[in-house]
Formats: C-alpha cells, sequence, structure tokens
C-alpha cells in the first residue's frame, strides 16, 4: 500500500536526482596534494586532445604510489556516481543492443534480486554482496560516510605537518595539470614533454612515500590508504554488480519459473528425467515426497523446543495409545499395528504368544522371564519407538521446509 498524502504531486513531476551529496564528501577531501592529485586526473578525463592510449599510460605511470594518487579515487567516485544515475553502468538489456535501462529501471532490477534472493535462498541479498548498497552505496552515502570523513581529517592532519616532500609534489601535480591546459587538438609534439612531467610526477610520489616512514606521517598515512581502499574496491564491487545484473536476476527469476511448474506432475516428471543437472534430478525427482513429508501442524516458531513439538505431535496422534503393560490383550493388539512388526505372521497366536513372538524380533528377552515382564518391557519399547517416529517426521518436516 502506498502513502497518499504527496502522491498527487509526484504525478506531475520528477525526482532531479544528483549525485551532490558525493560531491559534497569529495569537496571536503581536496586538501594538500589530495587536491592536486584530484584536479591533475579531472583534467586528463576531461582531455579532448590525448587519445585513450596516452590517458591510459599516464595515469599508470602517475600511479606508483596509490597513497599519493588519492585524487584518483576521489575523480572515480564522482564520475562512478555520475554514471549510477545516468544508466551507463548497467548490464546491456539485449546484448549488442546497447540499451542499459534508466536508473529506475536499474533499481527495479535490485528490488528484484531482493525479493528473489529472499524467496529462493532464505537469506538477504546484502549476505550475498547483492545488496542495495552493493549496487547503488557510494550514492547512498551511508555506506561511504565514514571512510571519507577518515579521509578528510588524517588528509588535515597529514597537511598540517607541511612536509617539502607534499609542497613538492603538489607543484609536480599543478605543473602537469598547466601544460595538459596548454595543449590543444593541433598539437603535434607534447609526448615528450608529457612523459617527462608525469615522471616527475612518478619520482614525485616516491619521495612524499619515502618521507612518510615515521610517526605521525605514517599513522596518516596508513589511515588515508586505508579508507581510500575501501572506496576504491567499493566502487569495483558496485561496478561489477551493475555489469551483471540483469544476468543475475534473470537467473533467479528462472529459477522461479521451474519451481512453479513443479505443481505439474507430467511437467515435474519431465523436467527431472531431461535433466542432467543433479540438484535439479534432487529437487523435481523428490519433490513430491518432500512435500508429503512436510505437515503443517509441525510448522511452528523457529524458537520452539523440540520436546514440546514432539510431545505436542503425539498428543495429536493420541498417543501413548497404550499404558498399562498388564492389559495384555491391548499390549498385543499394539503389537501387531507395529510397522517394524508387518511382516510377522501373528495369525492365529493368543496374547501370550503375541508378545512373545514380538519380543523375540524385537530382541527383548523372553527366556527365564514372566508374560508381565515380557509385556512390559515391549511396551516400553513400542511406546519409545512411537516417540522416534514422531521425532523422524518432525525431522523430515522440517528439512522439507528448510531452503537448501
Amino acid at each position: 500500500m502506498s502513502v497518499k498524502q504527496g502522491l498527487k504531486t509526484l504525478s506531475s513531476e520528477q525526482p532531479l536526482f544528483s549525485n551532490n551529496q558525493v560531491s559534497n564528501l569529495i569537496n571536503i577531501c581536496k586538501i594538500g596534494y589530495a587536491n592536486a592529485s584530484f584536479l591533475l586526473h579531472k583534467k586528463i578525463d576531461q582531455s579532448t586532445v590525448l587519445n585513450s592510449t596516452q590517458k591510459t599510460n599516464l595515469k599508470s605511470t602517475i600511479n606508483n604510489k596509490p597513497f599519493a594518487n588519492v585524487g584518483r579515487t576521489l575523480q572515480d567516485l564522482d564520475t562512478h556516481t555520475e554514471n549510477i544515475l545516468n544508466g551507463s553502468l548497467g548490464e546491456e538489456v539485449v546484448v549488442g543492443s546497447g540499451e542499459r535501462g534508466t536508473f529506475l529501471d536499474q533499481m527495479q532490477v535490485v528490488d528484484g534480486i531482493v525479493s528473489q534472493t529472499l524467496n529462493l535462498k532464505g537469506v538477504t541479498a546484502s549476505s550475498q554482496g547483492k545488496g542495495v548498497d552493493d549496487h547503488f552505496g557510494t550514492l547512498r552515502i551511508q555506506v561511504i560516510d565514514s571512510h571519507m570523513k577518515s579521509l578528510e581529517k588524517n588528509l588535515t592532519l597529514f597537511n598540517a605537518l607541511s612536509l617539502t616532500a607534499e609542497t613538492d609534489l603538489i607543484s609536480s601535480l599543478n605543473a602537469l595539470t598547466s601544460f595538459l591546459n596548454t595543449i590543444r587538438d593541433d598539437s603535434t609534439d607534447f609526448q615528450t614533454t608529457l612523459d617527462n612531467l608525469a615522471a616527475d610526477v612518478e619520482l614525485k610520489n616516491t619521495a612524499l612515500e619515502d618521507a612518510t616512514d615515521n610517526a605521525p606521517a605514517l599513522t596518516y598515512k596508513n589511515e588515508i590508504k586505508d579508507a581510500e581502499e575501501f572506496v576504491r574496491k567499493q566502487i569495483a564491487k558496485e561496478t561489477t554488480n551493475l555489469g551483471s545484473m540483469q544476468t543475475y536476476l534473470k537467473n533467479l527469476s528462472n529459477t522461479s519459473r521451474y519451481v512453479s511448474l513443479a505443481q505439474n506432475d507430467e511437467l515435474r516428471d519431465l523436467i527431472g528425467r531431461s535433466s542432467e543437472n543433479a540438484n535439479f534430478k534432487d529437487y523435481f525427482d523428490n519433490y513430491n515426497e518432500r512435500k508429503n513429508q512436510f505437515n503443517p501442524l509441525m510448522d511452528v516458531a523457529p524458537d520452539s523446543s523440540q520436546e514440546s513439538l514432539v510431545e505436542k505431535r503425539l498428543q495429536q496422534k493420541g498417543l501413548p495409545d497404550v499404558t498399562n503393560y498388564l492389559d495384555l490383550r491391548r499390549v498385543a493388539n499394539k503389537a501387531k499395528r507395529d510397522t517394524r512388526l508387518q511382516n510377522v505372521d501373528f495369525e492365529g497366536k493368543s496374547e501370550i504368544q503375541v508378545i512373545a513372538l514380538a519380543s523375540e524380533r524385537l530382541g527383548i528377552i523372553v527366556s527365564g522371564r514372566t508374560v508381565y515382564d515380557q509385556s512390559q518391557t515391549l511396551l516400553d519399547n513400542m511406546n519409545k519407538n512411537d516417540v522416534d517416529v514422531v521425532k523422524e517426521e518432525l525431522r523430515l518436516s522440517q528439512q522439507s521446509n528448510t531452503l537448501t
């Protein structure tokens, strides 16, 4: 049921999604060398002069020390969340079509993954690395918020150390950015200068890394590396999940469709006979048996004790039905009903003979014992067996109703 208040207004408006909240987090981290690194990477990505190979080589050269190249992650985070909103990270709806759906379409796909995972696997999609935050966590902020704030805090503390190596790196980064601003589409001979400037950034990255071998710089560096690594891995996870979301949901949906066919005896038999997958054969070949094993009377709250369930079921079945071992007739009749003795011929036997024969077949000592001693032991054995049978019924019922 949807909330009606405000609904009428929504029908004529658009949500106007943006990644401004993410940009705000990025902005507070643009401190010292991180800011210079961010501006450089933004310029590289936006350059219309550099070709894709030149961009790849340049980014590879200046990424020799990831700690010093934190601006790359900040730029990637900005671009990544923009691409979530424009839908470009989604898997193609039809291979080769280029159609990946809108942000709304992709949210609906994830919603389907969340519900289908719970229905089919009995666990949350998040526990499988396929939840909402595993697709859109950077945009939802909560996943990365503490790490971005840690990045801001430690970049601030690091910058306050006023290390010469950081100042030198900032100058080198700015020099490369300025050079990229000067080249034009008609430029023909800038590769040597580009390589030299990139090599200088590479050298200054190493110098900054070397200048942080001792506390407190080392402490700040490690905190920066940890925070940056978390954000980078989150981006990679979301990119992977969004790029395979259609396939993942389709597999879940197909499983649901197959399961729905199990209600049809002939189709269930067809699937079981035709499938070469052992798990499919097990599910469909044993479907009826497991369905019959399930007893809704035993479908109770998971915190109920085994003993209380068994006791309740015994009462429902009217057990124990015989409690007085002195009543030889009832003990003998119970023995005739015992499924363990169904192949024993009791025809024409007296009550005393039935009790003795049943005892022997169940391994109960008869010799030297009175019929009443035999009857007492036999009745205890049969009543215990009733309990064991109910326990097995309970186990099978719970097993058939447990997702595996």
